[in-house]
C-alpha cells in the first residue's frame, strides 16, 4: 500500500522538529521510495533530493552514496537524465572512497541501468557484471537480482530466446517476495521480447505484470506497463 505508506511518511515529515536528524533523513528517503512507487515520482524528487542534501551537511559519505543512487533512478523517471548522471557519478566516486560495501554494488547497477536505458549495451552489461561481481562477494541477492535485469536487457539476441539473466532476475524477485523488482523485471522481459517481435510473450509479461501491481496498489508500476 504505497500511497497509504507515503501519506504517513509525509504526516511525520510536517511534525519534523519532533524527529532527530538522523530520522528526518530516513523519513525522507522512505518517502520518496512510497512515493515513487505509487506514481509519484516528482514528489519523490523532492524528498530525495533534500535527503541528499542533508546527508551531505551531516557528513554521513555512505549515507549520501546511498541516497544519490536512489535520486538517479528517480530523478530518470521524472525525465532529467543529466541529474541521473550526475548523481550516480557522484554516488561511485564517494563510495569508491569507502571500503566496498553494498552501497556501491547498488551505485554500479544503477549506472548500468542508466546505460541499458540509452542503449549503451556493452557498457551496460560492463557496469552490470561489476554488480554482480561484488555483491556476489557480499551476498546482497537484491543487488544481484537487479544488475541481473540490466546485463539481461542489453546482453540479448534479437533473433534468439530469453535472456537468461532476465528470467533468473524474475523467478529470484517472485521467490523472494520483492514486489519492485517483479515488476521491473516484468518491465525489462517485456521490452526485450517486442524488440525480438516477439509480441506473443511481450502481452502476457504486461497482462502478468500489470495485474500483480494492480493487487498491489503499485500505481507506478501498473501505468508503466500498460504504456
Amino acid at each position: 500500500a504505497s500511497r497509504e505508506a507515503a501519506a504517513h511518511y509525509a504526516a511525520m515529515l510536517r511534525q519534523r522538529q519532533a524527529l532527530s536528524p538522523e530520522d528526518v533523513m530516513d523519513t525522507l528517503e522512505r518517502h520518496a521510495r512510497q512515493a515513487h512507487l505509487w506514481g509519484d515520482a516528482h514528489t519523490a524528487m523532492t524528498s530525495m533530493t533534500e535527503a541528499a542534501a542533508l546527508r551531505r551537511r551531516s557528513g554521513d559519505m555512505i549515507g549520501l552514496g546511498r541516497v544519490l543512487t536512489q535520486l538517479t533512478r528517480i530523478a530518470w523517471m521524472c525525465g532529467r537524465r543529466a541529474e541521473a548522471e550526475k548523481a550516480v557519478e557522484e554516488a561511485i566516486t564517494v563510495l569508491e572512497a569507502a571500503p566496498p560495501g553494498p552501497e556501491l554494488a547498488w551505485a554500479y547497477s544503477h549506472r548500468s541501468q542508466l546505460e541499458m536505458l540509452a542503449f549503451k549495451l556493452d557498457t551496460a552489461v560492463e557496469w552490470g557484471k561489476r554488480a554482480i561481481d561484488l555483491a556476489e562477494r557480499l551476498a546482497e541477492q537484491e543487488v544481484i537480482i537487479h544488475a541481473l535485469g540490466n546485463v539481461g536487457a542489453s546482453d540479448f539476441n534479437p533473433s534468439g530466446p530469453a535472456a537468461e539473466e532476465l528470467e533468473r532476475s524474475f523467478d529470484l524477485a517472485w521467490k523472494n517476495n520483492l514486489h519492485d523488482h517483479v515488476e521491473r523485471a516484468s518491465c525489462n522481459m517485456t521490452c526485450t521480447a517486442y524488440w525480438r517481435r516477439d509480441y506473443e510473450h511481450a502481452l502476457a509479461y504486461i497482462d502478468r505484470g500489470a495485474r500483480y501491481a494492480a493487487e498491489r496498489d503499485l500505481i507506478h508500476w501498473e501505468s508503466y506497463l500498460r504504456g
